[in-house]
């Protein structure tokens, strides 16, 4: 196609302008990006293939492979997605669209000419971007590729996500309710357990300590396992449109949760909650106090989001499943743009065959767990 790749840096204003009239979620935000850029996880960027009214626009973050010394001089690169739920945009076509194959093949020509070895991509499930890249019916948590991509290495169905309408009353989203959830809100209310929103410095300090103790409670993996320094990055990344919501019992603080709001979307990001708190279900309670928040200030939709790594039937999974019976597919995209460099990546790492590696890129799979289905990054 005769367009070229325009690529826009995470502080440039240029990155809002082309997402203006595209729906989209914060994760797709310059100000996210940055957050992640400057916990060193890789450079911002939005590449954009089209013109103004008709475009493809991709949010990523670039790293260096540094897998060794050698490797490392050879000026190597890759691309993943920030954590949540990103991947790409479109304006002025729909799925199914000849703009978006070329597109993408430009997109990925230009990726491969700079030394881009793999690509890695985390879709909305609310959005249902890909559909972008894949023939896929709405709703449909299956996909297969529209025409034959000599770098695509397969869309990944990681599981289901969980959203709860804003739209119904509050009558009728406590009867979307689990059975058990309902009877613990109830029995949490009457022993005088009250929610607040409080954005001071004290109360995201006691956040960001109960989420850290829950963490550890539950041996969370490093992944998981955010530093207070990142999450006042991506606080303030997010202002004014950033949450937390603190649950009391006479006074004194059980749980705490981050929540973000744009564009019609509560997403539930992370929380905590005291050890000898949880028989009371402050979470709960929490999260029945912020879909009233979010419903009274007019958004669309809560989404709680999914289990752990994806996984439908993990205690994570179990918990947020009780409020609605509302689920969305959540997919990953990977591509090998340089299958000899890839290959080569990946025995310099782990000495594993590359093709036995569930974890993508496989030269980036936690030691010790190169076999493993430890999930992608």
């Amino acid at each position: 196609m005769s367009e070229t790749v325009r690529l826009i840096a995470a502080r440039s204003p240029e990155w809002a302008a082309w997402l203006r009239d595209v729906p989209h979620d914060f994760h797709h935000t310059a100000a996210h990006h940055r957050a992640w850029e400057q916990a060193g996880h890789g450079t911002g960027w939005l590449a954009v293939v089209g013109t103004e009214t008709r475009f493809l626009a991709w949010p990523y973050l670039l790293r260096k492979i540094d897998v060794s010394a050698a490797t490392a001089r050879e000026d190597l690169y890759d691309i993943t997605a920030v954590d949540g739920y990103a991947g790409p945009l479109a304006r002025g076509c729909r799925p199914g669209d000849p703009f978006l194959d070329a597109a993408l093949e430009t997109l990925f020509e230009h990726w491969r000419r700079s030394r881009v070895v793999s690509v890695f991509a985390r879709f909305h499930p609310l959005l249902e971007n890909h559909r972008w890249v894949h023939d896929c019916p709405a709703g449909s948590c299956t996909a297969a590729p529209r025409h034959p991509c000599p770098y695509f290495q397969g869309l990944r169905h990681e599981g289901h996500t969980v959203s709860i309408d804003l739209r119904l009353t509050c009558a009728e989203a406590s009867q979307e309710y689990r059975r058990d959830h309902r009877h613990d809100i109830r029995q949490a209310r009457r022993l005088g357990v009250t929610s607040e929103v409080d954005n001071s410095p004290e109360a995201f300090g006691v956040f960001v300590r109960l989420y850290h103790q829950t963490m550890q409670r539950n041996h969370a993996s490093p992944h998981y396992f955010f530093s207070e320094r990142f999450l006042e990055d991506l606080f303030r990344a997010v202002a004014p449109g950033g949450f937390i919501h603190l649950a009391r019992l006479d006074g004194k603080v059980l749980a705490a949760t981050f929540v973000t709001e744009y564009s019609g979307i509560v997403q539930y990001l992370f929380s905590g909650a005291e050890e000898d708190a949880y028989r009371l279900s402050p979470h709960k309670t929490l999260l029945d106090d912020v879909r009233s928040w979010a419903r009274a200030r007019c958004n669309h939709t809560l989404h709680l989001g999914g289990g752990r790594g994806g996984c439908d039937a993990d205690s994570l999974f179990l918990f947020k499943s009780g409020f609605s019976s509302r689920r969305h597919c959540y997919h990953t995209g990977r591509w090998i743009l340089d299958r000899s460099w890839y290959d080569r990546l990946a025995g310099e790492h782990g000495g594993a065959e590359a093709s036995e590696c569930s974890f993508f890129p496989a030269y980036r799979a936690p030691l010790g767990d190169v076999l493993e289905p430890v999930g992608s990054t």
